[in-house]
């Protein structure tokens, strides 16, 4: 048939050149030049366009995909992920055999025998598609895929598919087969936010890439295809049958046998049970503080934290925070219904004053019986909220840190950001400045009542926790007993409050301290954390270090950026 039909076309061509005489042939032969070079000259601009939107050579040859920043503890386990896409470098050996057979042999079988185009690949989908009269087949190369992925948009285009072509002869030019493999297998989405090989492994099967087995291989490589469609979480029987499909084809080509093909195709899918909404990690109050300041650390030395593939060394112990929430979850569960009652008793007279008014008596005791009243005005008014720091004396490393009650309902950091009166915490630094200025821990104070002044100008009358009253108590007894008495005569008699207020900041408080009379029981607000720096200051033996919640941070490459020592 092909060569009748040829045959047809070489007589016709024949016919018409014997039928034309002198001129009309110059004619038509000048006409067919011109047009020859008309087209030539479409093409070539055509062609010209669209490679000048390619990327030049020097991004092709500086290859830096958008990876994850990875926050660990200070035995290595990770605390939290921060991306713009979740992706992680993986060396390609470091991938086992039978995942690269898997991936090529399902996405680009001659992968190590083209330049970029496979041309038989071309041919075999085009007459597929023709035979099918549909465009069921793609002939996307590897490299395609990757220079699609890298540069280009996802629209199928004509013109697209020409900057694909030229974009993967340049990325031919450029690399080795094993770094453009390398690089497919860290580029390449496969679903559920998750790009590369790497995350892939650690999301469907909790594991490195290295501990895939051959069943798990084949459904990764089963994914670049339509990670939505052929999700095991979504679509679990069409990601099962793309899979055993890999398998298939892997059987086929070869690169497995007949007994690895069954023990494989006879396993489940196994993937581990998806996590439902928003991770906030291992102590969100403390990574959230990190991530602050990789921002503000990223503009003066010139990174970004959701692109760079950074690891952060931190100071946090995951299993003492872990302690740590227990024992606060723990106390909250004591603590939260006693507050309740305390709140119904003191505060639910002023909110029914405000509900029905102050002259009907009757309305309390009516309040008091609703339960659903009691309720809707309880947690935005009696909810009680925590802080807890953790941190080592000798190097100021935060061990365990504890901002709020629940992350998920209040960002705001407690132990870093709230400014609360410390109370008779404050004690220590009147004793201590009376103890470096001279006098002894057995210097004896009345332990009578005394008037202080408060930072507002009012005067209050303190009484001790206990309401007991003494005669002369020594210093060491006062602070044991934690007497507000005696502290109060220590700053009145023995020491000023601007003393008292400058041992505070030499021992690193930065909050405003109000220089008055009741300084020694905490009448001025000041940070958790600011605190625990402080009383660090006595463990440590006169020595403060600064808190420090970063050790190292570096680089994709593992190459030290920063370092922040004790």
């Amino acid at each position: 048939m092909l060569k009748n039909i040829l045959r047809f076309i070489l007589k016709s061509i024949r016919k018409c050149w014997l039928g034309l005489g002198p001129n009309d042939f110059v004619r038509s032969f000048s006409a067919g030049i011109i047009v020859m070079i008309i087209g030539i000259s479409g093409i070539g601009l055509l062609l010209w366009s669209l490679s000048s939107n390619l990327p030049d050579l020097e991004r092709l040859k500086d290859y830096e995909p958008r990876l994850t920043t990875r926050i660990l503890d200070r035995n290595g386990e990770t605390l939290l992920e921060l991306y713009s896409q979740r992706r992680i470098l993986v060396p390609l050996d470091s991938v086992p055999q039978h995942t690269i057979d898997a991936i090529l042999t399902i996405e680009d079988t001659r992968f190590y025998h083209h330049w970029g185009l496979d041309l038989f690949g071309i041919i075999r989908a085009a007459a597929i598609d023709i035979a099918s009269l549909s465009l069921k087949q793609g002939a996307s190369t590897v490299t395609q895929q990757l220079a699609r992925d890298l540069y280009l948009h996802k629209r199928r285009t004509f013109g697209r598919k020409i900057q694909e072509t030229m974009a993967s002869v340049q990325i031919e030019r450029n690399y080795s087969k094993d770094e453009i493999l390398e690089m497919y297998l860290t580029q390449i989405p496969l679903g559920h936010g998750v790009y590369g090989i790497g995350t892939a492994a650690k999301l469907y099967f909790d594991k490195s890439p290295s501990e895939l087995t051959l069943a798990e291989s084949a459904l990764l490589a089963a994914l670049p295809k339509a990670p939505a469609h052929y999700s095991p979480y979504f679509h679990p029987d069409k990601a099962l049958g793309r899979r055993n499909l890999v398998l298939k084809r892997m059987l086929e080509v070869g690169v497995i046998d007949t007994l690895q093909y069954n023990e494989a195709t006879a396993e489940t899918l196994s993937v581990i049970p998806r996590t439902s909404g928003t991770s906030w990690g291992t102590a969100p109050y403390f990574t959230e503080m990190i991530r602050q300041k990789l921002s503000d650390e990223g503009k003066r030395l010139g990174f970004n934290y959701l692109t760079d593939g950074l690891t952060v060394h931190s100071t946090l112990d995951a299993r003492l925070q872990r302690f740590a929430e227990t024992a606060v979850d723990t106390h909250l569960a004591v603590l939260q219904p006693v507050i309740r009652e305390r709140f119904i008793k003191r505060s639910l007279a002023e909110i029914c004053s405000t509900l029905y008014g102050p002259d009907e008596p009757p309305n309390l005791q009516r309040a008091l019986a609703d339960s659903v009243l009691i309720d809707s005005v309880y947690p935005g008014r009696a909810i009680v909220q925590v802080a807890l720091v953790a941190m080592d004396p000798q190097s100021g490393d935060i061990l365990a840190l504890i901002g709020g009650r629940d992350f998920a309902s209040s960002k705001f950091n407690r132990a870093v950001q709230a400014v609360r009166q410390p109370g008779s915490v404050f004690k220590p630094f009147a004793y201590m400045a009376a103890i470096d200025n001279g006098y002894s821990p057995t210097f004896e104070l009345l332990n009578q009542d005394v008037v202080l002044t408060m930072p507002d100008g009012t005067r209050w009358v303190p009484q001790n926790y206990d309401h007991s009253h003494g005669g002369p108590t020594t210093l060491r007894e006062g602070l044991r007993r934690s007497l507000n008495l005696v502290a109060a005569r220590l700053v009145q008699e023995v020491v000023p409050p601007r003393m008292v207020v400058k041992y505070a900041h030499q021992m690193g408080i930065t909050t405003p301290i109000a220089a008055v009379d009741a300084v020694a029981l905490g009448s001025s607000g000041t940070i958790p954390l600011e605190m625990v720096a402080a009383f660090s200051v006595f463990a440590a033996g006169g020595i403060y270090h600064q808190p420090r919640s970063i050790v190292e941070v570096e680089d994709r490459f593992g190459e030290r950026v920063a370092r922040y020592p004790i």
